[in-house]
């Protein structure tokens, strides 16, 4: 059953269990898209403000001993989209795809 929750902060998880990697990029990406074109409306502020997100997408894989291992690589992503402008969804092309590790700890 896919799950959402509040990790903590401004950091938000979406577990998919039955969702391949390239369909979950897909779906944030579509939900990023969303967001991105729903400005918000508050009375104290004549105009709009716009919303957007960064998003890290990461998957268990064999050889993983837990779920952390997946969160870290969704981290890791997360952190790659804020380097590179933020906005952005950023998940592996396969499996296995090394990407640049941050400097400390989980990144909002």
């Amino acid at each position: 059953m896919d799950q959402a929750g509040r990790l903590g902060g401004e950091e938000f998880g979406l577990l998919l269990p039955q969702t391949p990697l390239e369909a979950a990029v897909t779906l944030v990406e579509r939900i990023r898209q969303r967001v991105a074109a729903t400005p918000i409306r508050a009375e104290a502020v004549a105009a709009a403000v716009p919303v957007t997100f960064s998003a890290g997408v990461g998957q268990v894989e064999p050889g993983d001993a837990s779920i952390e291992a997946a969160m870290r690589r969704a981290d890791q992503r997360l952190y790659q989209a804020k380097q590179q402008g933020r906005n952005r969804v950023v998940g592996a092309s396969h499996p296995g795809d090394s990407m640049p590790k941050p400097d400390s700890g989980l990144h909002s």
